[in-house]
């Protein structure tokens, strides 16, 4: 009897052994394949950065990174799945307005992003599924644009991995827009979206920003470069 008992100990021990190999290599597999599209994602942005005229033809350009992320996250079979969405609204979750509206005005705006990230979060078709957006508004007195790009690959019941379900990556980016770069109608678009339709509200914004940007800038310029380090001498 204890022999039998070993031995089913031990091919027991062999199944585990080789499940726990195969979940690993099936792992390793689903990393790269996420960090490759995230590295995609990635070259996208820094292209449109490099190439902004390009890019404003169509859209309001970012001048380059200020803030960037990249998220991935592997779906293990029976395990609840973590609210990527939740995670998207920590990241917006940092602005900060001056109106008495800051909570619905950050709300609303989170609202905007996860409804349009909604259908890519949710869906469970099997296959490949890849979601670009952006998203302009205005936050610490400057005009952002926020650029969100996710991509998710859903395995049917019998298909890649007997462990895993799914694999979910996003890149999420800031950037400041150039506000001399917008057109009249738009730069007026987001003062009031931010400050409300008033007109007094609207003007006492714009009188804001003007003094802030003009503090900055007097600043900016007041600041002297320090001079080169003077090169060492020789001994002899």
């Amino acid at each position: 009897m204890g022999a039998a008992i070993s031995a089913i100990y031990e091919e027991a021990s062999a199944a585990d052994e080789q499940e726990r190999q195969k979940a690993r290599q099936d792992l390793e597999v689903l990393q790269k394949a996420v960090a490759y599209k995230l590295n995609q994602f990635e070259d996208k942005l820094r292209e449109r950065f490099l190439n902004p005229d390009s890019v404003a033809k169509t859209q309001v350009p970012g001048l380059r990174a200020l803030r960037i992320s990249r998220y991935s996250n592997v779906g293990i079979k029976g395990a609840p799945e973590e609210n990527v969405s939740g995670a998207i609204d920590n990241y917006l979750g940092t602005a900060k307005t001056g109106f008495s509206s800051e909570a619905s005005l950050k709300d609303g705006f989170k609202k905007i992003v996860s409804t349009a990230m909604k259908d890519i979060l949710s869906t469970t078709a099997a296959g490949e599924h890849e979601q670009e957006a952006f998203f302009v508004y205005v936050q610490h007195n400057s005009v952002i644009r926020l650029d969100v790009m996710l991509w998710r690959w859903n395995f049917t019941g019998n298909g890649f991995s007997d462990k895993y379900e799914n694999v979910l990556g996003y890149v999420i980016c800031t950037s400041i827009v150039d506000v001399s770069a917008l057109k009249t109608a738009e730069f007026v678009y987001l003062i009031s979206e931010y400050a409300g339709d008033s007109e007094e509200e609207v003007l006492k914004y714009i009188e804001t920003m003007g003094r802030i940007y003009s503090y900055a800038r007097k600043l900016k310029q007041s600041q002297r470069a320090l001079p080169p380090p003077e090169p060492e001498k020789d001994d002899d």
